[in-house]
């Protein structure tokens, strides 16, 4: 029987070889919903507050400003039901700033020999933003200015301008998809395994980043942001190179920039071990409503490479001649074997008193991944050839 042995424990040969070669599937998730903070611009409270309560007698300020804040609230969301507004400084995706400021109003009048309004209306202002996210600040969607005699129409008829703010979101995310609303990674390898042989120590990692409608996320000014560890538990990453595609890289990161629609990609080169193993890591991107880390599913398959030693006879006499057949082979992390054909490698005698090992040096493999070796023993002794 022959014995196998990792390639790093075979004591009788000396093998010299140059060493040195979660992602998760887009799901069909439903869209958040968007959310949009509101929030109302206070400085000049008072006097806001000094004409309203000429219109609206008997009411005080805290309860009109409170009737006011509900009015706006339940317009938005009347003309918005696949919109959830929440109270600013609330996370949220979006924000919906606006003031109400008192203006003249009507025709212009003489009082004391200075023109003033006829009466005093209202002035309403407000914007759409997205909040900032990712680092990137956020994006104006849409501004707007009403004014009217009366405050409550006024609010209804200028949050009637905006139309569906639900409307408005989708469509800006459409045409501006990073970041993304649900982010989702889909990972490919560009082979099924690597080893420690030199000619199969890399592979590359293509990364592509999909919104919650399925859509390849990418920019051609900032990109979508990827972060992937520099080195992992079997092996190191960098950029591809020649790929299409910014990045930075760190001490301990490397940082994809998706400029393209045909994603990222990283190559993954094996720095460590003989034996066969999956290495996985964490892969981080970020979105309008959430940051997705995942560990990358399918893992990189690692084929160990090992030495079966096989000796025709297993003691020798004195002037005694036998063959030996060391067989080369990958092992993959389930166990399947496959022979390491036409490789070359350096067979070196290690402690041999009395006798000989043909032929030794620079060697090579045959189709089996095999190479055949003879030995003779000395006149002096008998001895095990392990």
């Amino acid at each position: 029987m022959g014995t196998s042995l990792p390639f790093s424990g075979f004591l009788f040969v000396l093998v010299a070889f140059t060493f040195f070669p979660r992602f998760v599937l887009s799901q069909d998730l439903p869209c958040s919903t968007p959310k949009v903070a509101v929030t109302e611009n206070t400085n000049h409270q008072e006097e806001f507050l000094d004409h309203p309560k000429e219109t609206y007698p008997g009411q005080k300020p805290a309860s009109l400003l409170a009737q006011i804040r509900k009015t706006v609230l339940a317009k938005l969301r009347e003309n918005s039901p696949g919109v959830e507004f929440v109270d600013s400084g609330a996370d949220c995706d979006y924000r919906f700033l606006y003031a109400l400021s008192p203006i003249a109003f009507g025709e212009d009048i003489e009082v004391g020999g200075v023109l003033m309004g006829e009466k005093t209306g209202f002035f309403m202002t407000s914007k759409l933003v997205q909040n900032d996210a990712c680092g990137f600040p956020g994006w104006l969607l849409q501004a707007k200015t009403t004014q009217g005699p009366d405050v409550f129409r006024v609010i209804e008829d200028h949050i009637d301008g905006y139309g569906s703010i639900g409307n408005l979101v989708a469509e800006f995310e459409r045409t501006h998809r990073v970041p993304p609303r649900g982010p989702e990674m889909e990972f490919t390898l560009t082979k099924s395994f690597v080893s420690p042989l030199s000619q199969e120590r890399e592979l590359d990692i293509r990364i592509q980043v999909h919104n919650c409608r399925g859509e390849p996320v990418f920019d051609p000014h900032h990109g979508q942001v990827v972060f992937l560890p520099r080195e992992t538990e079997r092996g190191e990453l960098k950029p591809t190179p020649g790929f299409s595609q910014d990045a930075v890289v760190t001490e301990n990161l490397v940082m994809l920039k998706i400029t393209h629609e045909v994603g990222g990609s990283v190559a993954y080169t094996l720095k460590s071990g003989l034996e066969p193993d999956f290495d996985s890591f964490p892969v981080e991107t970020c979105g309008i409503d959430t940051t997705l880390v995942k560990d990358l599913v399918p893992p990189v398959a690692i084929a160990g490479v090992f030495m079966e030693v096989e000796p025709e006879k297993s003691y020798l006499s004195p002037q005694e001649v036998t063959k030996v057949l060391i067989r080369l082979f990958r092992e993959t992390p389930l166990g399947e074997r496959f022979p390491i054909k036409d490789v070359p490698f350096t067979i070196e005698a290690k402690g041999l008193i009395d006798g000989s090992l043909e032929p030794q040096g620079s060697v090579r493999t045959d189709d089996q991944g095999q190479v055949v070796c003879t030995t003779e023993q000395g006149e002096k002794r008998t001895v095990s050839v392990f």
